[in-house]
């Protein structure tokens, strides 16, 4: 069973024409997503989000008949089912693990917290635990999301901000300086760099972007909106954008916003939005055979960077703007993530645990050096494939990068954890 087009389709293991086993999608206004078979194959569970963004579980019958399981499955926003059994369903939520007895599709007993200490997973990532068919349970702790901001100069030299540990997904440091963006599973924060005090934006946002240092552009789960930093009730949003928009980065004169528009038909494309909601995005790159993302406006306005699989793996690009006459390859041997320096003189990428930059001389027929090693080490790299989880002090010279906590890459493993929830409720 999987997701196309906010649907869940079925298709037989040894191959054959998919089969919608759900509506879903523009037909009735919800989105279907994770599924899970029970372990007779009798039932589907999965999350129905609707537009408004409301989350509950479902239980279809594989014959297609439809039982809605009651809604006080759903422990607050954003439960997922990780198990299913004809007896039993295990749901995941808020960094903790539930258990309630089923008998078709139905709960006949309330949620039961059973497990604590999980990693806390937001509307993008996947199930936050894996149950095998023998009841063992593997799942990663707390602290797997948890990491601490640093800059990191050119010549790798790293230096911590001296803020608190926590989970920084897709950091965006203002025009100004003065504060940091990122997403977290519970929303978007800002944090002071040098009060360290954090001020939350909204419980619902990923992929932040700046427009100015008191406004972003973010994904809001169901369409991207616009919103002015410590004003709440300012969230505007963008016309004609759909769940399925990333915003990427901003014009100079932050007039239009870059998205990363993800389809079953083209997979990525760049499209353009103004900012100022009077016309729907359009279309800038949209190449059918190829993944294109991460489009990053240059300063002067006039180039993207951008990323592509065209290639057969992904590749920075530099084309023009505002017509994308031409392209030219800015990176070797792979590259995601272009970042430009704010004076347009070089472009920054990741390659792996690489980062790397590329002199850069514009004007008709721009001229790139080799990319050349910065440093080689990990961090963090965030939850989108071509959306750069990083950011670039003014003068270039320094990186912000998320470092993990040390020991939070771990993983738990329980031998017969389904057994000794029968034992303790026996």
């Amino acid at each position: 069973v999987f997701g196309r087009n906010d649907q869940l389709f079925r298709v037989p293991a040894r191959g054959g024409a998919a089969e919608a086993l759900t509506s879903g999608g523009p037909n009735d206004r919800k989105r279907h997503e994770r599924p899970v078979i029970s372990t007779d194959g009798a039932f589907l569970y999965y999350q129905a989000i609707s537009p408004a963004n409301d989350r509950t579980i479902e239980a279809r019958s594989i014959d297609l008949r439809t039982v809605t399981v009651r809604e006080d499955v759903i422990a607050s926003d954003g439960s997922h089912v990780v198990w299913a059994s004809p007896e039993r369903v295990v749901l995941a939520n808020d960094g903790a693990l539930f258990s309630a007895s089923v008998a078709n599709g139905r709960v006949t007993t309330p949620l039961a917290r059973v497990l604590e200490g999980i990693a806390p997973m937001d509307p993008v990532s996947p199930t936050a635990a894996a149950i095998s068919k023998s009841g063992s349970l593997l799942f990663p702790g707390a602290d797997i999301s948890r990491g601490r901001l640093v800059w990191v100069s050119q010549a790798g030299v790293e230096t911590p901000l001296g803020l608190p540990a926590r989970e920084y997904s897709e950091a965006r440091l203002a025009p100004d300086g003065r504060l940091v963006v990122f997403g977290s599973t519970d929303g978007l924060w800002t944090i002071d760099v040098r009060r360290g005090t954090a001020s939350r934006v909204t419980t619902r946002g990923a992929f932040p972007v700046w427009l100015d240092s008191t406004r972003i552009a973010y994904w809001a789960r169901t369409e991207v909106v616009i919103e002015r930093v410590g004003a709440q009730g300012t969230a505007e949003t963008l016309k004609g954008t759909t769940a399925r928009d990333y915003p990427a980065s901003v014009s100079p004169d932050g007039s239009t916003l870059a998205l990363v528009r993800v389809s079953a038909e083209t997979r990525g494309d760049v499209f353009l939005v103004p900012t100022d909601g009077s016309e729907p995005p359009r279309p800038y790159l949209a190449t059918p055979d190829a993944y294109e993302g991460g489009a990053q406006f240059s300063p002067d306005g006039r180039w993207f960077a951008f990323t592509s699989d065209e290639s057969g793996r992904q590749e920075v690009y530099l084309t023009s703007y505002p017509a994308p006459d031409r392209r030219w390859q800015v990176s070797v041997d792979g590259g995601l993530h272009p970042l430009w320096s704010s004076d347009g003189a070089h472009i920054f990428y990741r390659s792996g645990e690489k980062v790397l930059t590329v002199d850069v001389t514009l004007g008709d027929e721009p001229v790139l050096s080799q990319p050349r090693l910065l440093f080689e080490r990990q961090y963090r790299f965030g939850q989108g494939l071509s959306i750069p989880n990083y950011s670039l002090s003014d003068d270039g010279q320094g990186l912000l990068m998320v470092k993990e906590e040390a020991g939070g890459r771990s993983l738990s493993f329980v031998a017969n954890w389904l057994a000794s929830l029968d034992e303790a409720r026996d």
